[in-house]
């Protein structure tokens, strides 16, 4: 079995998500990323049960950031021709952030949604309702993801720095 080297804090974390005198960091490990085969059965079928009190905050930089999301999802809408239907957007969203997501955003929310999925999804609400002026457009039908100019814009501005 390999070895793996953990800091103080790390530690500290695992202690506190261990049963006490039942569970190794490998326990914990294995149930945090659902590597034991336990499901639960969901709306959409099953899914890894998750062992995380919903009450408990996310560590500061598990997941892969919202900001992280705008670039790929104005390049996938910029793909689609401007406008695209949301599933379709985020799979290619996926795709595009394939190298940079980590196994925590492949982790499950509670509503049984990949966490990088439901990331993606707000993160379009951020644009459509946060940004000034919008980057993604507020009147688009539902289910439907469209570009606005000033996203245009943005993507140009963005991509013409790296």
């Amino acid at each position: 079995m390999p070895t793996i080297r953990i800091d103080d804090e790390v530690w500290a974390v695992l202690q506190k998500r261990a049963q006490a005198f039942v569970d190794s960091p490998n326990d914990v490990l294995r149930r945090d990323y659902g590597l034991n085969g336990e499901t639960r059965p969901t709306p959409t079928g099953t899914r890894p049960i998750s062992t995380r009190s919903f009450s408990e905050r996310i560590v500061r930089g598990a997941k892969t950031p919202e900001v992280e999301y705008r670039i790929p999802i104005l390049k996938a809408l910029i793909e689609a021709g401007g406008r695209g239907r949301a599933s379709d957007i985020v799979d290619r969203v996926g795709e595009l952030m394939r190298s940079r997501l980590n196994a925590f955003d492949h982790q499950t929310v509670k509503t049984g949604e990949i966490r990088w999925r439901n990331t993606a999804e707000w993160t379009r609400n951020t644009m459509v309702n946060r940004t000034n002026p919008p980057l993604l457009n507020p009147g688009s039908d539902h289910g439907w993801w469209e570009i606005t100019q000033d996203g245009r814009d943005y993507l140009s501005l963005s991509t013409s720095d790296r």
